[in-house]
């Protein structure tokens, strides 16, 4: 007989936070009564929220507004959390001068001297567009990055845009440049976690764009002064919280025991919290990826970060994979010749007498489906992120026919 086995990495993490939400509206919710403005104006509105330098986008899931006026707006962008989000912009001009923007908001309470804060928000990475980019060949390319901000009193930005500078006298608390940050377009949000290490009496908190600390200009473009090439980024916002960090992190990681075993941190927990930490394993290796020749039932691992230690448990299963099939947890289609399509693993076609492969976003949307095991998903479009997979199955057996049905989830890796 022919038996249905799917094979998956379980990616489930879970994070224990015991404290309250320090932000008194992560989802940009509250906002005075008045018309709709553009988003542009619209910010002004926002009860708990301040705004620094120029002008952070207020999007209200109420008003309308007509997403020609900027070329990162866009009406097919849905709130994550409620009706409401916020967009930061920044600009880098070849004169080396700039425009950020910020947004600052006060504290339920403040800091704890000592204490490390787990900050988490939704992003959407609106890309890049770069002025005069066929005029000349110069292409300059910005450092991305959040930067989280923190001070007793009110944050304010002093700019000097008689030579493109900026200051404020708030303390940067942590720069969040997690790959979804730094890299391109991308079209479903996605949670960004980094910590902060608190003085002791912060009240208030920013999330400001870089502040001239983009790297250093191209030779192309120091000799262009003002002429008109810059290169702007844009990021959609919501649902931030800052909490105090209490956070464990669980994976469940099932293995076949006829193959190697290769456990990799960073592309088995996915989390952007972990972007700059050191690992620690039971016997003291700090690599990031381990090969065994067998595991555990849990494996216990420190992750050591800036403002402090976060363990990290797997917990490990042994599964015969030998005579069976399985769908994988993960692919990369960037056209290396390697893993570049999606499909089910081991099958033998002769043994199947239907097949349906079905592979959906987070939002439902069908993406692929497939009646020949033979064929995968080979995106072109598609972003990075997590999917979900239907896969139903007839296969003949010795004694009898089989037929199964089988949900999981997969990581596009770009």
């Amino acid at each position: 007989m022919t038996y249905l086995f799917v094979f998956q990495l379980c990616v489930c993490a879970f994070a224990q936070i015991n404290s309250q939400n320090l932000i008194r509206d992560g989802s940009f919710e509250n906002v005075n009564i008045g018309d709709c403005e553009r988003p542009d104006i619209a910010s002004s509105k926002l009860a708990d929220w301040y705004v620094l330098d120029h002008t952070p986008d207020l999007f209200e899931g109420s008003c309308e507004f007509n997403d020609d006026d900027f070329i990162f707006w866009g009406n097919d962008i849905q709130p994550y959390d409620g009706d409401n989000y916020i967009g930061l912009w920044s600009r880098w001009n070849s004169n080396n001068s700039y425009f950020t923007e910020g947004i600052a908001t006060k504290l339920l309470e403040p800091l704890k001297a000592g204490q490390a804060y787990l900050v988490e928000f939704m992003l959407i990475n609106r890309g890049s567009f770069q002025g005069l980019e066929s005029f000349g060949g110069c292409r300059l390319e910005p450092e991305k990055h959040i930067d989280i901000y923190l001070a007793k009193d009110s944050i304010s930005i002093v700019n000097n845009f008689s030579d493109g500078t900026a200051a404020t006298v708030a303390t940067r608390a942590t720069v969040i440049d997690a790959d979804i940050i730094a890299g391109d377009e991308t079209m479903s949000w996605t949670k960004i976690s980094a910590c902060i290490l608190a003085q002791g009496g912060e009240e208030h908190f920013a999330m400001i764009l870089p502040l001239g600390t983009f790297g250093d200009l191209p030779p192309c473009a120091e000799t262009m002064g003002t002429s008109g090439l810059f290169r702007s980024f844009y990021y959609a916002i919501d649902n931030i919280s800052v909490q105090e960090l209490e956070v464990e992190l669980i994976q469940d990681f099932s293995y076949c025991t006829s193959q190697p075993i290769i456990i990799d941190l960073e592309d088995l927990f996915n989390n952007t919290l972990l972007d700059d930490a050191d690992f620690r394993w039971p016997d003291e290796s700090t690599d990031s990826a381990r090969e065994f020749n067998s595991v555990n039932e849990t494996i216990e691992i420190t992750a050591e970060l800036d403002c402090g230690l976060i363990p990290l448990t797997i917990r490990t299963k042994a599964e015969d994979c030998s005579l069976n099939y399985y769908v994988p947890n993960a692919f990369s289609p960037n056209s290396d010749q390697l893993n570049d399509s999606f499909k089910v693993q081991g099958l033998e076609a002769s043994d199947v007498l239907f097949f349906e492969f079905s592979i959906f976003d987070r939002w439902g949307n069908k993406h692929f489906t497939s009646n020949d095991p033979t064929i995968g998903w080979q995106p072109v479009d598609a972003q990075a992120g997590t999917y979900s997979w239907i896969l139903t199955l007839e296969i003949t057996g010795i004694e009898e026919t089989i037929v199964d049905r089988q949900f999981g989830d997969l990581l596009l890796v770009r």
